[in-house]
């Protein structure tokens, strides 16, 4: 890299010869264009000379002129290094490093054609006569974490599931468990001692064997206080290792949802002993795909032989973090492209491609009701629930935004009408609070953005005032951040389930329990300890209903629209189906005419 940026420091300062066109130069001219001394400047094109980009002649006797010769044009060498970055995995640098040293738009243009044609499916020759199949997915958004124990957002929890595994598996769908690690289990009459069976010869990606004390060693991590899922075993009372494949967990209260809550990505097992704090080391799961390769920019995946639910169809699996408003290269009419859209780049639709979509969750705004001020005024509180015009929201965003919310649970089949919209109401609220028109802070991250200034605007129609904060994602997980924020603008994702909904009202740092007063959680913990020692599910069902109507009452949040998903794929591609993240398993996909150019 550096030696490029040499390359075209010196075609800068010598712009008039044209590539192939010898010219005189004195090793005096060279180092003052490198801004270096004549020694290292003989180096540098020495180097230059040695990867044929240039012709160098040296003059005979000291200040005596010398003679060079250019092959290369700038211009294509600023693609060329930064086609390199992406290779690398930094998209981002690539961006930065053409916008510097490549002049005009055409560079750019005729990148983003190369980085559109980098993605998809390809074949490439390995060792005894066999062929690798790599998927290259661009994705908008950084992964934050792989850490099971403390992974919040939607994409960081399914590359997780596609990494680790569980002891149980659950389909929000059918609402029906299945065998994951453990084979078999079974429950005490009152719900408060589990007793789980493992599967013998489940392998973890560097060759040791799965076995109680490493799921263990999981759960007690999970329980730790600094983590973020720490809700999902805080009632272990203990754990008990029966033997390599046995082991019986005592609960503190009954808890039916306990299967289920070891299908959470956060109860994925780890081997025991494992650390996520030194960045240099690999995350070590059981899952269908390991981790060969995980940069700020990049992650790539590689399928696991040993896998036990079999190996997935697919060898490797590049995932390449895309800056959020770098959607400019154009999807190709390409066997192999597979792109989920949440509304970070703009909307694409092919009609020679297949189209999924699915509603993954609800658009919310969080009302911090542990600060003091205007916000623990229930009239203000009325007045910005009833203030946004949803249907308008839907009509002017477009996608993702599908429907207005009826509330903090999924629709089968969301109407037009908006349940909350009652600008008189609103206007009559506002007044009764005595708001003073202080500004107060709304915090995002980058997908939300535009939602975000959109809230500024209705409100600010009315006489409230917002000052938005865009910052990234993992910047907004931190608490001193959520304790900052007055609002916080989010998707919380429900298409999950009733386990997931759960997680938002229990996880220390879910944005809809961290916005509740002390009293509320306290309210909230009894509505799901209830909820919990409940057999019957369609009362759970009617106990998640009062809970979110009790909070509704106390207008603790702003619903604000669904919001879906699509993913367009290539024909070619077989397999790809959505999960409830609002993304596809990596295990079954797989290429139909690998023989297509």
């Amino acid at each position: 890299m550096r030696l490029a940026e040499d390359y075209l420091q010196l075609r800068s300062a010598f712009p008039e010869p044209a590539v192939g066109e010898p010219f005189r130069v004195t090793l005096d001219e060279l180092a003052k264009a490198l801004y270096c001394t004549p020694r290292n400047a003989r180096l540098v094109v020495r180097k230059m000379s040695d990867l044929q980009w240039v012709r160098f002649v040296s003059g005979r006797g000291r200040g005596h002129a010398s003679e060079l010769t250019f092959f290369l044009d700038g211009q294509e060498l600023a693609i060329r290094e930064a086609e390199e970055l992406v290779k690398q995995g930094d998209v981002q640098g690539a961006l930065v490093w053409l916008s510097e040293h490549a002049n005009g738009a055409d560079a750019r243009t005729r990148f983003m054609e190369w980085l559109s044609r980098y993605f998809g499916y390809r074949e490439e020759a390995a060792q005894e006569d066999r062929t690798i199949e790599t998927l290259r997915l661009p994705i908008y958004r950084p992964i934050v974490t792989l850490d099971p124990a403390n992974a919040f957002y939607a994409f960081d929890t399914h590359m997780i599931k596609q990494i680790y595994a569980t002891l149980v598996q659950g389909d929000a769908e059918t609402g029906r468990l299945s065998p994951g690690v453990a084979h078999s289990w079974e429950a005490s009459e009152d719900a408060a001692v589990w007793t789980f069976y493992l599967r013998k010869g489940v392998l973890f990606h560097d060759g040791t064997e799965l076995a109680a004390e490493d799921v263990k060693y999981t759960l007690l991590r999970v329980r730790q206080e600094s983590n973020n899922h720490r809700w999902l075993c805080q009632d272990i009372a203990e754990i008990r290792v029966e033997s390599r494949y046995v082991l019986t967990i005592k609960l503190r209260q009954p808890n039916y949802l306990f299967a289920w809550y070891m299908s959470h990505s956060a109860a994925s097992i780890v081997p025991a002993g494992s650390r996520f704090a030194d960045p240099d080391r690999l995350p070590v799961g059981a899952g269908s795909y390991r981790v060969v390769k995980f940069t700020p920019g990049i992650c790539v995946l590689e399928a696991f032989p040993a896998y036990f639910m079999g190996r997935g169809l697919m060898d490797r699996i590049e995932i390449l973090i895309v800056p959020e408003a770098s959607g400019e290269f154009g999807l190709r009419i390409d066997p192999g492209w597979l792109v989920v859209q949440t509304g970070e780049a703009a909307k694409s639709s092919l009609q020679q491609w297949d189209e999924h979509r699915l509603l993954t969750g609800c658009g919310t705004l969080t009302i911090h009701l542990g600060k003091e001020g205007i916000l623990q005024n229930v009239s203000f509180r009325k007045a910005l629930v009833h203030a946004v015009d949803r249907r308008r929201m839907v009509r002017e965003l477009g996608y993702p935004h599908s429907a207005p919310a009826a509330g903090f649970h999924m629709e089968d089949d969301p109407g037009e009408e908006d349940p909350f919209y009652q600008p008189n109401v609103a206007a009559r609220e506002l007044k009764r609070s005595g708001y003073l028109g202080e500004t107060l802070k709304l915090y995002t991250y980058k997908r939300h953005e535009p939602a975000a200034f959109w809230l500024q605007q209705c409100y600010g129609q009315i006489g409230i005032r917002l000052e938005v904060r865009i910052v990234p994602w993992a910047e907004l997980m931190k608490p001193e951040r959520i304790q900052a924020a007055d609002f916080i603008l989010f998707e919380a994702v429900l298409s999950e389930g009733v386990l997931r909904q759960i997680e938002y009202f229990l996880s220390r740092n879910s944005f809809i329990r961290s916005a509740l007063h002390p009293e509320l959680q306290a309210d909230a913990d009894r509505h799901i300890g209830q909820l919990l020692r409940e057999p019957n599910p369609d009362a759970r069902r009617e106990l998640l209903r009062e809970l979110e109507a009790y909070l509704a009452k106390h207008y603790t949040a702003v619903y604000l629209t669904y919001k879906e998903a699509s993913m367009l794929s290539h024909p070619s591609l077989q397999g790809v189906k959505f999960n409830p993240l609002g993304w596809a398993d990596f295990k079954d996909i797989w290429f139909k005419n690998p023989k297509i150019p």
